[in-house]
């Protein structure tokens, strides 16, 4: 799964905030020139605080709660999730890790994440603040867990016997498969109070797109005449935050979607292009967090999108030569 996920990233790379009940009139309402119009002006203005762990040659931001923030920092040979609270930095040490990563917090600071052991095989993790509860799909070859709400709830994602890759959610010690209907593979990685997901998904023909899942229910998001869509986050206010690519597949770029209309995200910023690198995304709740490689929503009032054309991840509450974590004030 990990290998398929950073392939994943590699592809947006190269080439990566809804109302729930809207979906079938995003299209109808927002076109890309309409998009391509929108002026720095007319957007919000953001602060950015750098995240570098001590002594880390790398540090990602991957999630933000209103006072935590939670990711991944890398040294020589060695990949390891940290928190960060105020200016205190924290290894968070999984028992039996040998590399980890942590992807979402919810308000009241339970972390969850993927873990790979002395086996390379990975699992996720929930780590509750005192106890560490190891999540495996039954019968996964991988595990990972994206994010966790404030109720608990967790998704993620686990790869099948053939390697096929599904989406999951876990809540009171059962595991649900998440498959969007005739999908070639299907990520769940944002999940809001609600309980309202969301992911992505290849179709019969390889093409990806977003999706929301309300109740069991499944709609697609497509960014307009974009080539593939990502959604990556959802607050509790049902904005999304994701990435798309371009109709050439060398550029992928941040998108928000909040009632029914798509707002594109670039930076209007060098500074912070040459500041996080190339692989980074941010979402905020007016005061968010910058990641640099896969897609994540927080608050009710969150939202994310990417910063220099690069990768978006999730927008919950929430990523390399030398990349900084940045947190969204």
């Amino acid at each position: 799964m990990r290998k398929k996920l950073f392939h994943f990233l590699t592809l947006a790379i190269l080439g990566m905030a809804l109302s729930c009940g809207l979906v079938p009139m995003l299209m109808a309402q927002t076109t890309l020139s309409d998009i391509d119009r929108q002026t720095p002006a007319n957007q919000k203005v953001y602060k950015f605080r750098s995240l570098d762990y001590p002594g880390a040659e790398n540090s990602y931001a991957y999630d933000f709660n209103g006072k935590t923030a939670v990711g991944r920092f890398i040294e020589p040979n060695v990949g390891a999730a940290f928190y960060v609270t105020g200016t205190s930095y924290h290894p968070l040490n999984i028992p039996g890790a040998t590399s980890s990563e942590i992807d979402g917090v919810n308000t009241s600071g339970e972390m969850v994440g993927p873990f790979t052991d002395s086996n390379r095989q990975t699992h996720g993790f929930l780590y509750t603040g005192k106890t560490f509860l190891t999540l495996d799909f039954p019968g996964a070859g991988s595990t990972a867990a994206w994010d966790i709400n404030d109720a608990g709830l967790i998704v993620g994602s686990y790869d099948d016997s053939d390697g096929v890759t599904h989406g999951f959610l876990y809540k009171k010690g059962s595991f649900t498969a998440l498959n969007v209907p005739a999908a070639k593979f299907t990520y769940a990685t944002g999940i809001n109070s609600t309980g309202e997901i969301v992911g992505f998904y290849a179709d019969s023909g390889g093409t990806e797109h977003g999706f929301l899942q309300h109740n069991g229910i499944y709609s697609s998001l497509d960014f307009p005449s974009a080539a593939s869509t990502f959604a990556l986050g959802i607050n509790d206010a049902g904005a999304v935050a994701g990435g798309w690519g371009d109709s050439g597949g060398s550029v992928i770029h941040g998108f928000i979607s909040s009632g029914g209309v798509y707002t594109k995200w670039t930076s209007h910023r060098p500074a912070i292009r040459n500041g996080i690198g190339s692989r980074t995304m941010a979402r905020s709740s007016d005061s968010c967090r910058i990641a640099s490689a896969r897609p994540t929503v927080l608050s009710a009032t969150d939202t994310r999108y990417d910063v220099a054309k690069s990768i978006p991840l999730r927008l919950s509450r929430k990523r390399e030569s030398n990349r900084h974590g940045i947190t969204v004030l």
